[in-house]
């Protein structure tokens, strides 16, 4: 998953487009369109896989709903959910700002302990 979350993080070249006057509200969107686009190739992708199978006589939509995944399948699917998500707030990931030089790190006290 690392390299699906590198790739997530990569930069476009150029600035990102602004929609509205709020960059919270353009993010929002940024990340509704991308859950809106992975959402339809995947149910594209599912209702081939099911037609086919039900075409070839090897599935019926009834073992579909009555599947149980393994712990491996389900730690697998776990990934692909982990994957999903980088990919679908990327624009969040990528938001995240820099600390100014010399500012503390997340969690490091900004003050003296007292004498």
């Amino acid at each position: 998953m690392t390299s699906i979350l590198e790739e997530a993080l990569q930069r476009a070249r150029g600035r990102r487009p602004q929609f509205t006057s709020d960059p919270l509200i353009d993010q929002l969107f940024a990340i509704s369109v991308g859950l809106a686009t992975e959402l339809a190739v995947t149910r594209q992708r599912l209702d081939t896989l099911e037609r086919v199978l039900s075409r070839a006589g090897q599935l019926e939509r009834r073992q579909i709903e009555s599947f149980e995944p393994t712990p491996e399948e389900a730690a697998e699917r776990g990934e692909l959910v982990s994957e999903l998500l980088a990919i679908v707030f990327r624009v969040l990931l990528q938001s995240v700002p820099e600390p100014p030089e010399g500012a503390p790190a997340e969690g490091q006290a900004t003050s003296s302990p007292a004498a």
